[in-house]
């Protein structure tokens, strides 16, 4: 399978509750190393797991906030963003509007900015196709996991992955351009 060489799976959950809404694997316990075979192979056991490592760092930031020295707010990051396990890294990805969170299985060696826009595709891509279902359920809190069929989001899920390689030339042809640029200014003495 091609997508497996650059996506393991992933996983949709209500951000506060931690429900299972919809979850997709393309290799066997998402890529995981086998210590934790037990709980990749269970959906449901993965994700309680993912989404309590997602609370605690939650928490972890929240406390740091509150203890922060100058004693202002300051906008809040994804307490989780990345974590590699094994070669795999999973990638976490919050839609606040709909309430969502998503686990990105990957390769580790797709890289993070590559990793990163694919998550950020998946999740745009889901939360636009379940749309009227995610409304319905009032941002996910109320909405089956029955109601996300596969199906019906896997030439999403397909539109997504197919995003990717264009993204990834375009951000070479940049890196490719700022360099020659650079190399032509320090040649001419110009300035960047």
């Amino acid at each position: 399978d091609e997508r497996s060489a650059m996506l393991h799976g992933f996983m949709l959950l209500n951000q506060h509750t931690g429900a299972l809404l919809f979850s997709r694997r393309y290799t066997d316990g998402f890529g995981l190393p086998s210590t934790m075979c037990a709980a990749a192979s269970d959906d449901m056991r993965l994700s309680a797991m993912l989404f309590a490592v997602h609370l605690n760092a939650a928490s972890v930031c929240t406390d740091e906030l509150a203890a922060s020295a100058d004693g202002e707010a300051h906008a809040a990051s994804p307490p989780l963003v990345h974590q590699l396990v094994g070669s795999v890294r999973l990638h976490f990805c919050v839609h606040a509007p709909r309430d969502l969170l998503l686990v990105l299985a990957a390769p580790a060696a797709l890289g993070l900015p590559c990793a990163d826009f694919l998550a950020a595709a998946l999740m745009r891509n889901f939360a636009a196709c379940f749309a009227a279902q995610l409304d319905a359920g009032g941002a996910g809190h109320a909405t089956p996991r029955s109601t996300f069929r596969k199906r019906e989001f896997a030439p999403r899920a397909l539109a997504a992955c197919a995003e990717l390689p264009p993204w990834a030339l375009a951000r070479a042809r940049d890196a490719v351009a700022r360099t020659a640029h650079a190399s032509t200014c320090a040649r001419d003495g110009s300035p960047p």
